[in-house]
């Protein structure tokens, strides 16, 4: 299930992501969902449908959208 699969995972981050040509390309969704530690490039103008940024423990918030944390235990 996917509590397994979340409880079983590392997640940590690296860094460097660019998120532009990804908000480029989608104009319409219901949701985009991340997992990131939000060290990144951003979009000057966040895109109109809901985004949800799921940080690691080590994490710079993004400039837009909702936040949720994954910490390690």
């Amino acid at each position: 299930n996917a509590k397994d699969i979340i409880t079983s995972v590392k997640f940590k981050g690296g860094g460097g992501t660019n998120f532009c040509p990804l908000f480029d390309t989608i104009k319409k969704c219901e949701i985009m969902i991340f997992f990131s530690d939000g060290y990144a490039t951003y979009p000057s103008t966040p895109p109109k449908y809901p985004v949800l940024w799921v940080l690691t423990q080590d994490n710079s918030p993004p400039p837009f959208g909702k936040i949720a944390y994954m910490l390690n235990e």
